[in-house]
């Protein structure tokens, strides 16, 4: 049967595995009957996939109910930003930039002559730092790249 290539298509934010050679639409069709017997509607306008392969020359147009689908090459799945390649980079940078907010966000309601003690303030923005940072990572760890890693660990 050769080497087939399992390609995973991110649909309605469900991951089904669907064979290359067969058609992509195989993969909708399963959606939209399940959806259907389950007394939910797939809402066209809502629906995005992402195809984590390598990019080919045609370009995929993947329609349900006659509306195409539109194509998001960095989904955000579970608050974690997927990309094809390059591993975490979005997500990374991402959690970077909010977690560089929130001093400022501290910085806005306290105060050192009326604010908690300077020691408080540190444990809070831990905990504020912290929950963002490791928010998935644990399963993804492996995942990110060292430059990635290095980044997370200097927050």
């Amino acid at each position: 049967m050769g080497s087939l290539r399992t390609t995973s298509l991110l649909c309605a934010k469900v991951l089904i595995g669907v064979q290359s050679r067969r058609p992509f639409s195989t993969g909708l069709d399963c959606i939209t009957r399940w959806s259907a017997e389950h007394d939910m509607e797939v809402s066209a306008e809502k629906t995005e996939y992402t195809l984590f392969a390598a990019r080919e020359t045609n370009l995929l147009s993947l329609k349900v109910a006659e509306t195409v689908l539109k194509e998001v090459r960095t989904p955000k799945l579970l608050g974690l930003t997927m990309q094809p390649h390059k591993g975490l980079s979005k997500h990374v940078q991402g959690v970077k930039a909010a977690a560089d907010e929130r001093p400022l966000q501290l910085r806005a309601v306290a105060s050192p002559e009326w604010g908690p003690e300077r020691e408080k303030l540190r444990a809070f923005y831990r905990a504020l730092v912290q929950a963002k940072v490791c928010y998935g990572m644990a399963s993804l760890w492996f995942y990110t790249s060292l430059s990635d890693r290095e980044r997370l660990e200097k927050v």
